[in-house]
């Protein structure tokens, strides 16, 4: 007679999360914001070739700087490159007429850097968002 012999094989598998909590000082945050500042003062200066002392947050894009929906749509590419997202076509239109000051263009460039998935708009009053793709492309407004 023949025996058969059966084996059972446990496995436990045991999972450790670990959360680091960062804590950001003030002065961190305002590094990170004249940073921040700078890099987007510094583009508006670039794309229409003036001096940074012609350019205030509360700068009027058409009014103050002579800015056209192009340059605007220049400067949204020039924030996809220095801070590596992509912002799709159709929203960038979008974003283009939504943009008044460059405050507006901060904001935008603020939520770009965040990098998270879904990224506020700069000027929409009614509080919708933009959205983005795995790829972190920005492909709408929810």
């Amino acid at each position: 007679m023949d025996s058969l012999t059966t084996t059972t094989t446990t496995t436990t598998t045991t999972t450790t999360t670990t959360t680091t909590t960062t804590t950001t000082t003030s002065e961190e945050l305002t590094d990170a914001t004249e940073f921040l500042v700078s890099t987007v003062v510094g583009i508006v200066t670039d794309t229409m070739s003036i001096d940074t002392s012609a350019v205030t947050k509360e700068s009027s894009l058409a009014g103050d700087l002579d800015m056209d929906s192009l340059h605007v749509m220049e400067i949204l590419t020039s924030l996809e490159e220095a801070f590596e997202v992509n912002i799709d076509t159709e929203l960038q239109g979008q974003t283009v007429q939504e943009m008044d000051t460059v405050q507006d263009i901060i904001n935008f460039a603020q939520q770009l850097k965040h990098g998270s998935t879904t990224i506020c708009s700069p000027s929409i009053a009614n509080g919708d968002e933009l959205k983005t793709d795995e790829d972190n492309t920005v492909v709408g407004i929810v």
